[in-house]
């Protein structure tokens, strides 16, 4: 497939570096040209410098015989000149990343189709609904909901005190039979493995499983940690995701108190948000955030606009005893580091972008679709088709590539332990973890 991308911001690179190495032909229209010229150097695609929201631009990038076309800049109205131009052109499918909720609200009077526009995106929506799922899991570090929430992968902490600590899964396995669940990935400071049965959790590993859902505190458990009820959550930072977040946990009952460095911003979030409590402040005043009793929150989420201070500020939360730390990250090549200095999750607008086109790119087959932040993996649930090869098959005999994990099996909405003599029948909904190198191998099995 043809994909012309325009703009290679930290979310249009990101498109064109995973749908590239998806096999796809890319075309990339980026006006800055030192971006253009890092374009050039690390990545297999085509760049063409020029703007993309204009005719002479997309015609450059040889839009007429385009497949699809993503508008992924930073500005949404260039974004839906973009889309409007390439419509006009016939491009078959077209994907807007669109932030402002404004353009897509019913008294905006223009839908996404009279734009042309098949898919429209709205990256804080997705990251804000993201870290209210990892705040209601409370001992999670990462949560992925499959199968409408049945089945959720999630990420921990292994701590010293463990009773995962120090034993072969084997031997977990066998100790709590009543517990259904497959480990699938392990990282151990910056190496990633794919666990066998042999191999054992050590304290301070991160350790990510596929459970049912009703399972998951017991197993979460067994790593040390335990769940408990959402009641107090200290955010930082009046930004589009911070003012989400907050209303969604207000609507929960959760207590929430809001820090705002801007007066004029904390007077508007006062405003706006009548059940959260406003403080005018530096969310990295240590002095502030101890006498706001950070210590007793159960959580600190930072969602400010500067990705630095929002590391600095959870670490700082962290020192002063806040039991969980969230930060809202746009660079993805710091995810890798937050679990190495203590950061207990890493949330990402711009990755979520990259899940959805993706998802969308691969077509109906994929029902959902999550790249992990801190490792380079994704877990992939897939509807079994008549025509997927693996149609019939065990999990033993279905040929699953090297780097790729079956870890579960959904038939008539009841989770199947994928075990090696489980069949795979049409209708399953399969649930897949896998390493970079088996994705397009694992997407062939289902094509």
């Amino acid at each position: 497939m043809k994909i012309i991308i325009i703009g290679a911001g930290e979310v249009g690179f990101s498109l064109a570096q995973h749908l590239s190495s998806d096999g796809h032909e890319i075309v990339v229209i980026e006006r800055n040209p030192e971006i253009v010229q890092q374009l050039n150097e690390s990545l297999d695609v085509l760049v063409v410098s020029g703007n993309g929201a204009s005719a002479r631009g997309l015609e450059s990038a040889g839009v007429r015989d385009t497949d699809m076309a993503i508008a992924a800049t930073t500005v949404d109205e260039i974004n839906l000149v973009a889309s409007m131009f390439a419509h006009k052109f016939g491009v078959p499918v077209i994907i807007a990343r669109v932030r402002n909720t404004e353009y897509t609200q019913d008294k905006a009077g223009l839908s996404a189709s009279d734009l042309g526009i098949d898919l429209m995106i709205h990256p804080e929506d997705a990251a804000s609904e993201e870290i209210v799922r990892i705040l209601k899991r409370a001992a999670a570090t990462e949560v992925v909901d499959v199968a409408d929430g049945k089945v959720q992968l999630v990420g921990c902490r292994v701590e010293e005190h463990a009773l995962l600590a120090g034993r072969k899964l084997a031997d977990v396995a066998k100790l709590w039979p009543q517990l259904t669940f497959r480990m699938v990935a392990v990282m151990r400071e910056d190496t990633t493995t794919m666990p066998t049965g042999e191999f054992e959790c050590q304290p301070r590993d991160q350790v990510f499983f596929v459970a049912a859902a009703e399972d998951v505190p017991s197993i979460i458990a067994l790593a040390g940690r335990h769940d408990q009820t959402l009641k107090r959550v200290m955010i930082l930072g009046y930004s589009r995701i911070g003012r989400t977040v907050a209303r969604k946990l207000a609507a929960a009952g959760v207590q929430t108190k809001l820090i705002e460095k801007d007066e004029e911003r904390a007077l508007i979030a006062a405003e706006r948000l009548p059940y959260t409590l406003i403080l005018h402040g530096n969310a990295t005043d240590l002095d502030l955030l101890q006498a706001e009793s950070v210590h007793e929150m159960d959580a600190v989420v930072a969602t400010t606009s500067d990705q630095e201070d929002n590391i600095m500020a959870c670490l700082i939360a962290k020192q002063a005893g806040a039991p969980k730390t969230i930060t809202l990250l746009t660079r993805s090549h710091y995810h890798a580091f937050m679990s190495l200095v203590g950061i207990d999750a890493a949330i990402s607008p711009q990755q979520s972008v990259v899940n959805t086109v993706r998802k969308f790119v691969r077509g109906g087959k994929i029902m959902s679709l999550a790249h992990l932040s801190g490792i380079d993996a994704e877990v992939i649930e897939v509807e079994v088709t008549a025509d997927s090869r693996v149609a019939g098959k065990s999990v033993r005999d279905a040929g699953m590539p090297k780097d790729s994990i079956l870890t579960a099996i959904i038939r008539d909405g009841e989770l199947v332990v994928a075990t090696g003599d489980a069949v795979i029948c049409e209708g399953d909904q399969v649930v897949i973890f896998a390493l970079p190198d088996a994705i397009m191998k694992v997407d062939s099995l289902f094509s």
